[in-house]
């Protein structure tokens, strides 16, 4: 039963978040795959910082896109060949 009313306070907290307003752009819904490590790394630095998740997925990538964009980084790409049966 607890799970039902944090599921429902966490949903309501994020509608709320995704509303959108004069300050903020619309914040929209999506989906990407991370490793287990990446997670709780993302987790351990959100509690540091005492914000949620998803706010912490945004500011992370927000800095490393523009870290990206402004040359400060570089993206190293690798090649992989994979083998499949292609089903």
């Amino acid at each position: 039963m607890a799970k039902k009313k944090k599921k429902a306070k966490d949903e309501a907290a994020e509608q709320a978040a995704a509303a959108p307003s004069e300050t903020s752009p619309r914040l929209m819904r999506k989906t990407y795959l991370m490793t287990d490590d990446l997670i709780r790394r993302v987790e351990r630095q959100a509690e540091a910082a005492g914000v949620g998740i998803n706010e912490m997925n945004r500011y992370l990538l927000t800095v490393a896109l523009d870290m990206v964009e402004s040359g400060q980084h570089e993206i190293q790409v690798t090649t992989v060949t994979r083998r499949t049966l292609g089903v």
